[in-house]
């Protein structure tokens, strides 16, 4: 049975970023200095609920034509939503990838999506993908899909570099320590002055509460003098040769609305 779950609150109503009354004009343009401490948004952030569907009656796929029968069964499932299986109706396919393969057992196409951005924004968490098996009739069999259906608007930011820089400092980054891939404790590495910061590309975040959230990807990276012992034996530690420049450290993710910490996440997977 398919489960749907609706919007909580979708309609992003922006405020302007100052002492002004909040107003409800959706995507209103920010009315502060770009480094502003914080930028006040009326009802931010926004309280999204992903949906988890499974199939519900199989669908027969009108493919085109043209290509692989890999390629147009995969146009179906990312084209106009006329033509999709209902379940992955609301699904953002915007830069979608795809992976497609035969097996021999089931006489099946099994394809995966991954949808990897939301209302033209990247979508850092969570993933967004489905796995679709489509049989020699074109008939969907199985679906299964994780994703933000869309139909949120999307606030703007008002954090320019200089405050997601200096909200991204002040953190910890607390760490797990390892012998032999085996867990020994917890600890946490206050980053200092002179630790590398690299700002990447604004995008969302839906944090543990269901907050839709846009933030600023910043990359901390240890100074090597910085890098102890127990650190290069941490889950902080992603280098792949001897040198310890620019790999031992940890992604952060910055509300540029609010200026707060929202989530983590790993370089790279140490055990």
């Amino acid at each position: 049975m398919t489960r749907w779950i609706s919007f909580v609150g979708v309609l992003a109503a922006a405020a302007a970023c100052s002492d002004e009354a909040a107003t409800t004009v959706v995507d209103a343009a920010v009315d502060s200095a770009p480094d502003a401490a914080v930028c006040e948004r009326l009802d931010y952030p926004m309280v999204v609920r992903p949906v988890s569907v499974d199939l519900g009656t199989p669908t027969t796929l009108t493919l085109g034509g043209a290509g692989t029968r890999c390629a147009q069964i995969i146009a179906a499932l990312t084209g106009p939503v006329a033509g999709r299986p209902p379940e992955l109706a609301q699904l953002d396919v915007t830069g979608v990838t795809t992976t497609c393969e035969f097996d021999t057992v089931t006489s099946r196409e099994i394809v995966r999506l991954r949808a990897p951005m939301y209302a033209g924004l990247p979508l850092y968490h969570p993933v967004q993908d489905a796995l679709v098996h489509v049989d020699a009739s074109n008939t969907v069999r199985f679906l299964h899909a994780d994703y933000l259906p869309l139909g949120a608007s999307i606030a703007d930011g008002c954090l320019g570099d200089a405050a997601v820089t200096a909200a991204a400092r002040g953190q910890q980054l607390p760490y797990l320590r390892f012998a032999a891939c085996t867990p020994q404790g917890e600890g946490s590495y206050p980053l200092a002055a002179d630790d590398e910061l690299a700002l990447g590309a604004e995008g969302l975040y839906l944090d543990e509460a269901g907050g839709l959230r846009r933030v600023r990807v910043v990359d901390a990276y240890l100074l090597a003098a910085h890098a102890t012992p127990e650190l290069i034996n941490s889950d902080l530690y992603c280098c792949t040769g001897p040198e310890l420049d620019h790999c031992v450290g940890q992604r952060l993710f910055i509300d540029v609305i609010t200026g707060a910490l929202v989530g983590r996440a790993s370089h790279c997977i140490t055990c």
